[in-house]
């Protein structure tokens, strides 16, 4: 998914357009070279448009099972973050890391990603994101084959998420 600057319910940087058209001829069997970001020189893109972009195309590459050019990315918009001083989108990348690393079935790395994640989401009191990290840490355990936490921290997406739909709770188990 595609993270946004908070601050705008949705950002559509200038370059999105020539993202997607590369994103296209990538699914059609086009080349990684076809994913290459518009650097944006000479725009007037923001820090956070650039790095929703770099979001854009981690997604696409994680859809693909390219997990591995999905993380570089996601490595790359979360330095912007981090350099924006924007705590809760810097989170929302690590759950994301976590879950590329999951798929990878690197659940040390994954587990790091995801502690650190649940320390900012921990801090503001988001509990649907806590959710979502409770799954990738469950996951996490699970492929290091700690299966009674694996368990103990899925069960805790049950308790972030008091309230919510069960439809909720089951699209959280399917991250």
């Amino acid at each position: 998914s595609v993270i946004q600057n908070p601050r705008k319910a949705s950002v559509q940087p200038k370059n999105l357009t020539r993202t997607k058209k590369a994103a296209e001829n990538n699914k059609k069997g086009g080349d990684n070279e076809s994913l290459t970001l518009y650097s944006g020189e000479g725009d007037e893109n923001s820090s956070f448009e650039i790095a929703n972009t770099i979001c854009y195309v981690a997604s696409l590459l994680c859809e693909q099972g390219k997990c591995s050019d999905s993380i570089e990315k996601l490595q790359e918009a979360r330095a912007i973050y981090k350099r924006e001083k924007n705590p809760a989108l810097v989170g929302a990348i690590d759950i994301e890391l976590s879950k590329c690393f999951n798929h990878l079935e690197d659940g040390v790395n994954a587990q790091n990603f995801a502690l650190k994640a649940l320390g900012v989401f921990d801090s503001i009191n988001n509990e649907r994101k806590k959710a979502q990290v409770y799954a990738q840490l469950g996951k996490a355990l699970n492929t290091m084959g700690e299966y009674q936490k694996a368990l103990e921290r899925l069960d805790k997406i049950f308790d972030a998420k008091k309230g919510s739909s069960e439809a909720d709770e089951l699209e959280l188990l399917s991250l």
